[in-house]
C-alpha cells in the first residue's frame, strides 16, 4: 500500500495560552496531510485520546492550580517508507487567578492521596478575612495558621477549593494524584550481580522513594514471593512471605543461595500514604557469582 503526503506535519495546540482557573482547556492535535492508513495514535500526558475522521484528536480538561502549566503531547504515526514517526510537543499555558486572591499549592500543582498538603492563600483583604472550604470526596481542609491550610485527600481526580475574601469568591480546581511507587529494594540493590554470601545475609525486602518532594513518606513491604532457580535448585523454587523478612521457608531458601544461583523477588505489595495497600509493577531479580 502505497501512502501520499504533501508533508509531515504533527501539530498540538491548546484554545488559549492564558486561562482562569476554572476554565476550559482544549488542545487539538494531529497529523497534516493526514491519510488514514498513517494510523497516528495521540496521547496527552500519557492518556490516550481518540482519533476522529480527519486523523486529529481533541483533548478536554479544566484549568487548575494558578501559574505556567503544561501538557505533553506525544503523536504516533506511520510514514510513507513504512517507519513509524513519534513526535512529542509540549503545550504550555498559564492559569490566572482574579486580581486580590492568589491560591498556592506551595510544593507541587497537585494534591497527592493521603498526604498532608500544604496550601497558601492571600487576599487583598488581610489573610484574617479568607474563608476556605473544599469540594470532592474524601478531601478536607484545616487552618494552620494565617493564610495557611492542610488539605487532605482520601480519593484520586481533583479537588475544587472554594475561597471568599468577604470581597469576591473563587473557585480552583486542583487535580488529586497518587503518591509514585517507591523502590523496592535488597540490601540497597534493585537487582543485577551481587555476591552470594552477600546475599545470603540480607535481612529482607524494603521500600524507598526516591527523589520526591515531600520527605519522610514511608512505604512497608507487607508480602512478597521470592523464587530460587539454578545451582542449589534442582527445579525452580518458591516460597510466599508475609512481611518484609526472609523469615521461615523463604529464610531457608535463601541460605541454600550460591553462585549460579538466580533469585527472583516479584508480586511485591506495599502499604501506602493513607491507608491501603498496593502491588508494585516491579521484579527484582539477582545473579549470584
Amino acid at each position: 500500500m502505497e501512502l501520499i503526503y504533501d508533508q509531515f506535519n504533527a501539530f498540538a495546540a491548546s484554545n488559549s495560552q492564558y486561562l482562569m482557573s476554572g476554565e476550559e482547556l482544549i488542545i487539538t492535535a494531529g497529523v497534516g496531510a493526514f491519510s488514514s492508513a498513517a494510523k497516528p495514535t495521540i496521547s496527552v500526558d500519557g492518556t490516550v485520546i481518540p482519533i476522529t475522521a480527519d486523523g486529529s484528536a481533541t483533548y478536554k480538561s479544566t484549568a487548575g492550580a494558578p501559574g505556567l502549566n503544561s501538557k505533553r503531547v506525544r503523536i504516533s504515526f506511520i510514514k510513507p517508507d513504512g517507519e513509524t514517526a513519534i513526535v512529542e510537543k509540549i503545550v504550555n499555558y498559564t492559569v490566572g487567578t482574579p486580581t486580590g486572591l492568589v491560591v498556592s499549592t506551595d510544593k507541587t500543582r497537585v494534591f497527592y492521596k493521603g498526604l498532608d498538603n500544604p496550601l497558601s492563600i492571600t487576599g487583598g483583604g488581610g489573610a484574617e478575612k479568607i474563608n476556605a472550604s473544599v469540594e470532592g470526596t474524601g478531601a478536607t481542609i484545616k487552618k494552620a495558621g494565617p493564610g495557611q491550610y492542610i488539605v487532605n485527600c482520601t480519593q484520586l481526580g481533583s479537588v475544587l477549593v472554594n475561597i471568599n475574601d468577604g470581597k469576591q469568591t473563587q473557585k480552583v480546581s486542583i487535580p488529586v494524584k497518587r503518591v509514585p511507587n517507591p523502590l523496592a529494594l535488597v540490601g540497597e540493590s534493585a537487582g543485577g550481580n551481587m555476591a552470594a554470601n552477600v546475599f545470603r545475609v540480607q535481612g529482607g525486602v524494603v521500600a524507598e522513594l526516591k527523589d520526591f518532594i515531600f520527605e519522610g513518606i514511608k512505604f512497608n513491604v507487607t508480602s512478597f514471593i521470592v523464587i530460587g532457580t539454578g545451582k542449589g535448585f534442582d527445579e525452580p523454587e518458591f516460597r510466599e512471605v508475609v512481611g518484609n523478612k526472609f523469615s521461615g521457608g523463604a529464610q531457608d531458601l535463601v541460605k541454600r543461595c550460591q553462585p549460579g544461583s538466580t533469585v527472583t523477588i516479584g508480586e511485591i505489595k506495599v502499604t501506602e500514604p493513607g491507608g491501603g495497600t498496593r502491588k508494585l509493577d516491579q521484579t527484582i531479580t539477582f545473579i549470584l557469582q
